[in-house]
């Protein structure tokens, strides 16, 4: 069972904005499949883009994610990625 406080999937999806290595940007797409539905490890869940890259990222590379407080993960050969919230931008 996930836990919706820390679970990445559930805090992307409370999320207004991301922040990926230092880029703001705003998901482009973003599926959370349901805890008992049929997923792979390679489907891709995250796709975003900023000014200077386009990145998307897989279910693995997520549920992989270490969990830093705060909306933050790293993203292990990826980086850092933080949810942010209107509330957290304000």
């Amino acid at each position: 069972m996930r836990n919706p406080n820390t679970d990445i999937l559930d805090v992307l999806a409370r999320s207004d904005m991301l922040q990926f290595n230092g880029e703001y940007a705003r998901p482009e797409y973003l599926f959370v499949p349901e805890e008992d539905a049929a997923s792979h490890p390679d489907d891709v869940v995250l796709e975003l883009s900023t000014d200077n890259l386009d990145e998307d990222f897989t279910l693995a590379e997520l549920e992989n994610a270490k969990p830093l407080g705060e909306g933050a993960y790293l993203l292990e050969n990826r980086g850092l990625l933080r949810c942010l919230t209107s509330f957290i931008l304000h």
